[in-house]
């Protein structure tokens, strides 16, 4: 998917990730849309927000697999840190002429 000058696309491949965090996980990248709690501990490296959203059943290495995928996987720039997470949204919404 072309989002403003970049090219990017995204796939779970083999990575053990449930489907309701991927597709919060696409829905950021692609739209720029800000994620939920979970997804934003994640994706800003905030481990007391994603241990604060993190579902019960879910295990140390669900979290790892998910880290993993973004270290892998998305776009170094729009992750990383709740500046980055911020900057890509807003970036998204001026790739769709808004803001």
């Amino acid at each position: 998917m072309r989002i403003g000058n970049l090219d990017i696309t995204i796939a779970k491949k083999d990575y053990k990730i449930d489907d309701a965090t991927f597709a919060e996980i696409e829905k950021f990248v692609y739209r720029g849309v800000y994620p939920r709690g979970f997804v934003m501990g994640i994706l800003s490296k905030n481990l007391e927000l994603t241990l604060t959203y993190a579902y019960s059943e879910m295990k140390i290495e669900d979290l790892l697999e998910i880290m993993k995928f973004c270290f892998h996987e998305l776009p170094s720039v729009c992750w990383g840190s709740r500046k980055a997470v911020n900057a890509w949204v807003d970036f998204c919404q001026r790739a769709r002429g808004g803001k």
